[in-house]
């Protein structure tokens, strides 16, 4: 019985090797998979979010606004994305200078929404940041 076992363990051996890196080589794949459908579950959320915060009348309201919306859209995604760690914030869109900071119809703003995302594991765990820039379509006054 161990002459056989001795005969074949090289082969075992190398089973349980191969067998070892095709289970990682799988975790890995779930992984990018699974990272994959969080970034586009943060892009249709912000997408949602910028055309929630470009009806308001203000950057304050805006920036009110923004973090209950994005904790909102993200909710379904909570074995992915951890709920504490979800920042989302709004502000003029870079290249304008500090004086033309109004909130006026027809400016641009860029929405920011941040969250950790975990995979698989806890060891790829890593923060992933969504942007998008939007135009305000409500400057303040009454329509």
């Amino acid at each position: 019985m161990l002459k056989r076992f001795r005969k074949g363990a090289g082969e075992f051996i190398g089973y349980s090797i191969s067998i070892l890196f095709l289970t990682i080589f799988y975790i890995i794949i779930l992984n990018s998979l699974i990272l994959n459908n969080a970034e586009n579950v943060m892009e249709e959320c912000i997408l949602s979010v910028g055309r929630q915060v470009v009806i308001c009348d203000s950057l304050e309201q805006a920036q009110e606004r923004v973090q209950d919306a994005a904790e909102y859209y993200l909710e379904r995604e909570t074995r992915v994305i951890d709920h504490s760690s979800i920042q989302a914030t709004v502000d003029y869109a870079p290249g304008y200078e500090s004086k033309d900071h109004v909130w006026k119809k027809g400016k641009f703003i860029q929405v920011t929404v941040t969250a950790d995302v975990h995979g698989f594991t806890q060891w790829f765990k890593k923060p992933k940041t969504v942007r998008c820039i939007m135009m305000i379509e409500n400057g303040g006054e009454s329509s």
